[in-house]
């Protein structure tokens, strides 16, 4: 159960409080973005209630009265809400703005689900000086559920009967208070009120609907339940002086109902708007639990006098204890976050070329006299070795990358191994489940997949490696290319040690290629090739002499035809 401040009526001081926003939308808003931090500590069958009052727009707080200048803050909510109004809505004069309903709205679009407007009439309400409408004497209290099924018990909350009638349930009758309620004054049976109103009545005898004392109507008589009646949502309660200096304090009497209907005892009663702890005096003597929360210190120490045990925790940076509600506070987040893991590496002996270009997870641990350049970016379960080099635009994901690897510029490494004194990029890309064996060099534009690259092989540029073991000290030429999918599934490729193949291979798997063997420029490899052999498969060639002048008459005769 909370009350949080009201729109533009006070300044308590503290920056980015609620109530001060330049427009109504902001206001709302801002309560919409609380509630949903509500929402997720709220148990599943938990209540919500939210007190909000009017505010009327134009009146520009008193403004229009100099005298109520001499009062500083008031005058700088006036300033704040109406010095320079927000473009796209002027708040009209005298309008009563609807603030309450504005707020229950918003929040039933943001799912909740609103089971009661409870009005609080405040009978001794502060008289008004205006002439031109009525005086203000009550306030809303929003009841909202996030379930279908939540917890309440009415039963608790009930009031005495102003009559005694018989029980509407037998066993009512017999098991609890034996056809009378206790907390009545006369009874009237059924025989009585048959004689009292002869026919008129049939209807009302037959559904038990008697002794209603609120309507003279005797169609209307109803009869109520044995544990008394249910208190509706008009609440007469008056305000009380307090002796403590704090704006707002709403009476302890208004705080039992909520408490006693929707909690059980030691259950937990949140108030995000604390202010001087009323709701926590009320929970505390109804044996629940509270935890309260508010951002100027005085109010918390008020609430340390009313008897709650409490204290003001300060922190540093606010940013420490921020929620998280929308996209900007997520990325506000995520920055605090960033720059505490680049200062970390850096005391740990990192270099870092650039702290505010560079992207490091939590997660991720990097060895001593490794250089991290600007815009590189390590996620995930990511481990770099020592004295590593990642180049500027590298991504490295999920990845072990050993002592001495260098990650040349714009390189991806998803879900890979890479060994010690390896090489990788520029523009190369090593997709998950691959692995780059000592000193081995995967140069740009080279994509591997799911492969092993043996300890000292090299594909230096051009070359797609998929689903493929490669022994040591291969040379893999320019525009190869491992046809490792046929339609239907993927084959693999094996290439023994110290294999040399040509540019523009083909490898047509399932294949095998055996150690010490060659493969000819050009060639498409479709069968095993044995150990120690050369293939080839280019097309004879033929060259075909005078084919320039040939080709030069054949113009001649085209252009004759044009003209």
């Amino acid at each position: 159960m909370t009350s949080p401040p009201y729109f533009g009526l006070r300044d308590y001081g503290v920056e980015g409080q609620l109530g001060l926003e330049n427009t109504v939308e902001e206001y709302v808003q801002r309560i919409v973005e609380v509630s949903k931090e509500i929402w997720r500590v709220l148990a599943k069958d938990g209540s919500y209630y939210l007190n909000l009052g009017d505010t009327y727009g134009g009146s520009c707080c008193g403004k229009g009265d100099t005298t109520l200048f001499d009062n500083p803050l008031r005058k700088k909510v006036a300033d704040s809400m109406y010095a320079t109004p927000k473009p796209q809505r002027k708040i009209r004069p005298k309008c009563l703005l609807g603030i309450p309903w504005r707020v229950a709205l918003a929040l039933i679009d943001d799912g909740w689900t609103l089971r009661n407007d409870i009005v609080w009439h405040k009978q001794n309400a502060m008289p008004s000086s205006v002439k031109d409408r009525l005086t203000n004497t009550y306030e809303h209290i929003f009841h909202f559920v996030k379930s279908k099924k939540y917890y309440y018990n009415l039963d608790a909350i009930r009031e005495p009967c102003k009559t005694e009638v018989p029980c509407r349930k037998k066993s009512e009758q017999n098991k609890q208070c034996k056809g009378k309620c206790p907390n009545q004054k006369t009874a009237k049976s059924f025989d009585s009120a048959k004689r009292d109103f002869g026919n008129m009545v049939k209807h009302d005898i037959a559904v038990r609907r008697l002794a209603n004392t609120s309507y003279s109507d005797p169609l209307h008589y109803k009869a109520y339940h044995c544990k008394g009646k249910n208190p509706g949502d008009l609440w007469e309660i008056n305000t009380k002086p307090h002796p403590f200096a704090h704006f707002a304090v709403y009476p302890e009497e208004l705080c039992i109902r909520p408490i006693l209907s929707s909690s059980r005892e030691n259950d937990v009663v949140l108030d995000p708007f604390m202010g001087s702890g009323t709701t926590g005096i009320i929970a505390k003597k109804l044996g629940r639990n509270f935890i309260g929360i508010d951002i100027k210190e005085e109010y918390v120490e008020i609430a340390r006098k009313r008897g709650l045990r409490c204290t003001a925790h300060k922190v540093a940076d606010p940013v420490e204890v921020m929620g998280i509600n929308t996209r900007v506070d997520l990325a506000i987040a995520n920055e605090v976050l960033r720059q505490e893991k680049v200062k970390e590496l850096m005391l740990s002996g990192v270099t870092v070329v650039d702290p505010k270009t560079t992207y490091v997870d939590r997660t991720v641990e990097v060895g001593r006299d490794t250089m991290l350049y600007p815009n590189c970016t390590l996620q995930g379960n990511t481990r770099i070795g020592e004295r590593c080099v990642i180049e500027p635009n590298s991504k490295i994901s999920d990845s072990i990358i050993g002592n001495e690897v260098t990650i040349r510029s714009n390189s991806v490494v998803t879900g890979s191994k890479v060994e010690e004194g390896a090489s990788i990029g520029p523009f190369a890309h090593l997709r998950p489940l691959s692995e780059v064996k000592t000193r081995a060099k995967i140069g740009n534009f080279v994509e591997v997949k799911k492969s092993v690259i043996g300890r000292g092989s090299k594909a230096n540029h051009l070359t797609y490696i998929g689903d493929s073991l490669v022994g040591e000290e291969v040379n893999i030429g320019a525009g190869t290319i491992t046809c490792n999918y046929d339609g239907f599934k993927k084959h693999q490729t094996i290439i023994g040690d110290r294999v040399f193949v040509g540019s523009n291979v083909e490898l047509v798997a399932p294949v095998k290629v055996g150690n010490d063997s060659s493969i000819g420029a050009g060639t498409t490899v479709t069968k095993d090739v044995p150990e120690g052999a050369l293939a080839i498969s280019r097309v004879k060639q033929k060259n075909v002499k005078g084919w320039n002048k040939r080709m030069e008459l054949q113009r001649k005769k085209s252009t004759k035809k044009k003209d």
